[in-house]
C-alpha cells in the first residue's frame, strides 16, 4: 500500500507537534514536581461528584500516555474522594481507560507507521 505525499506530510507534522506537547507536559511536571501530591490534587478536585469522576477519568487517561504521573496516587486519591465501593469501581474504570488509550492510538496508527517509526530507511515496508 503506497501511501500519497500529502498523508506522510500529516504524520510528519503530526509526530512533531506530538513530540512538542509531550515535551511541555513533561517540563511542567519535572518544574511542578512537588505540587503532584495528593493533598494538592485534592484541592483541584471538584465538588460535583459527577465532575470528580470526569477529572479522575482524565488523570488517568493522562496517566496512560505520560511516566510523570505515580498510578498509586491516583488511586489513593480514589480513595479519598469516594466511598469504599464506588472508588474500587473508579480504580477499575480508570485502570480500564488507562490501558485502552495507548491500544487505541496503536490501532489507529497502524503497523505501518510503527515500522516507519522504528525504521525510518525502510519507510515502513518490512514484515517480521
Amino acid at each position: 500500500m503506497i501511501k500519497n505525499d500529502d498523508s506522510k506530510k500529516w504524520m510528519k507534522i503530526g509526530k512533531k507537534l506530538l513530540i512538542i506537547i509531550w515535551a511541555a507536559i513533561i517540563l511542567v511536571f519535572l518544574i511542578k514536581r512537588k505540587d503532584i501530591t495528593v493533598e494538592c490534587i485534592l484541592n483541584y478536585t471538584p465538588e460535583n461528584p459527577i465532575r470528580a469522576v470526569f477529572m479522575m477519568l482524565g488523570l488517568f487517561a493522562l496517566k496512560s500516555l505520560s511516566i510523570v504521573i505515580y498510578l498509586g496516587i491516583l488511586y489513593v486519591i480514589n480513595g479519598i474522594l469516594f466511598p469504599l465501593p464506588a472508588a474500587i469501581i473508579m480504580n477499575i474504570c480508570g485502570s480500564a481507560v488507562m490501558v485502552t488509550l495507548p491500544y487505541v492510538i496503536g490501532r489507529k496508527m497502524g503497523s505501518q507507521a510503527v515500522l516507519s517509526s522504528l525504521f525510518p530507511e525502510t519507510d515502513g515496508w518490512t514484515v517480521f
